[in-house]
């Protein structure tokens, strides 16, 4: 199902977006 596919992968960029969003946050360079 194409649509279950672009759930899955909407939900994993948002997590990782949120990962590197506080990583940065976290670790300031």
């Amino acid at each position: 199902m194409w649509f279950f596919k672009g759930v899955i992968a909407l939900l994993l960029a948002f997590a990782v977006g949120l990962i590197v969003y506080y990583y940065l946050e976290i670790r300031p360079i």
